[in-house]
């Protein structure tokens, strides 16, 4: 339910943002606004997402979403998938990066051509005009304690992320090995 309250609130702010762009042309000008969602890899997690982005066309009315999801989870073909957004000519784009820092150049090119935000992981680097989303690394600090509380004898555990390559996985997972410094929990694999 929160993942479709943050893809909805995500296409909200495209949205709302997108009446001060003057980058934009369609939706102001009597057509659909042409907005797009695109995640940082193929997961069932954003089946959720597109539930709620679909959930957001139809009480939004005016807007047609493109839901897009890297294949193969690498950034080159989230920064092609971007690419053929922009040729597209679409309002805004919503993006979950794979790798923001090398990305920076990238997306201050996307930015300075359509309304930009970004979800999930951020890019604070860049130009884009907003994050939406969580403190990664606060989130793994709070997994953390939960593990605590679930094993409170302490064991051996795994780690599960998305990507292990992805900077919002990083961070989360290096909140949860901050949480359990001391702790009788062992991370054994990733």
């Amino acid at each position: 339910m929160k993942l479709i309250t943050l893809s909805t609130l995500a296409l909200a702010g495209l949205f709302a943002l997108s009446g001060c762009n003057n980058k934009s042309s369609s939706g102001g000008s009597g057509g659909k606004l042409r907005l797009a969602f695109v995640t940082n890899t193929a997961a069932t997690f954003w089946t959720i997402a597109r539930s709620g982005c679909e959930a957001a066309e139809k009480e939004l009315g005016n807007v047609e979403v493109d839901f897009r999801i890297p294949s193969t989870g690498g950034a080159a073909e989230q920064q092609q998938i971007l690419d053929d957004l922009i040729a597209k000519g679409v309002d805004g784009i919503a993006v979950s990066p794979i790798d923001p820092a090398n990305q920076t150049a990238f997306l201050d090119r996307i930015a300075s051509q359509t309304l930009l935000i970004c979800h999930d992981s951020d890019a604070p680097e860049s130009k884009r005009v907003c994050y939406i989303g969580t403190d990664n690394f606060a989130a793994g600090v709070e997994a953390g304690k939960l593990l605590k509380e679930a094993i409170p004898g302490g064991g051996k555990i795994m780690a599960f992320v998305g990507a292990t390559d992805a900077e919002n996985s990083k961070q989360r997972f290096n909140g949860i090995k901050k949480e359990l410094e001391g702790s009788n929990i062992e991370v054994i694999d990733i």
